[in-house]
């Protein structure tokens, strides 16, 4: 089996050549420069969900990383709703019921642990697992996002091993190491 690419980073971007993805009207890589093209069989590979298809908010910015995790998620048999605040992430996780939230913690308009802290005083959200997305990282880092209540911690580049495996984990919710 071929190695999944970490999505950013380096030489190694994740792209989708051959696959008829598209976004926002636009083919495959189309206006992204340093963008690699897998063949239909490396897509293949990536194209599966193991476990249970999952509902699933990403709050993130960042344009370019809402589409990588949202095309390698979407692959992977999973919904993706996407929001580019923590003001947003807080208002869409109330009107609808998901089974995690991917969470960056540097976004306008509100920060992703403040917003965290206001998805966790609803009730229906108290159990969603939340994980956040950051670039770098301290053991500060780590003890405010577990302070305000996220679960896990994904490290930009985002390696696709390590995001689908923590989609699989959804549901038992692992604590923040």
């Amino acid at each position: 089996m071929a190695k999944r690419p970490k999505l950013f980073g380096g030489s190694s971007n994740l792209a989708f050549g051959g696959c008829g993805w598209r976004h926002g009207g636009a083919g495959c890589g189309a206006a992204l420069p340093g963008w690699h093209f897998l063949p239909a069989q490396q897509v293949a590979v990536i194209g599966t969900c193991a476990g249970t298809p999952r509902r699933i908010l990403l709050a993130e910015d960042s344009a370019m990383i809402q589409i990588l995790v949202s095309s390698a998620l979407e692959m992977a048999g999973h919904e993706v709703v996407q929001v580019d605040n923590g003001a947003d992430a807080v208002r869409v996780a109330s009107e609808g019921a998901f089974d995690l939230i991917l969470m960056d913690l540097q976004m306008p308009v509100m920060d992703g642990l403040e917003a965290t802290r206001q998805i966790r005083a609803d009730e229906r959200n108290r159990h969603v697992p939340i994980v956040a997305l950051a670039a770098n990282v301290t053991s500060g880092d780590l003890e405010r996002c577990r302070a305000a209540g996220m679960d896990d911690f994904l490290v930009k580049p985002i390696d696709l091993d390590v995001l689908l495996a923590t989609v699989e984990r959804a549901d038992g919710r692992s604590p923040l190491q």
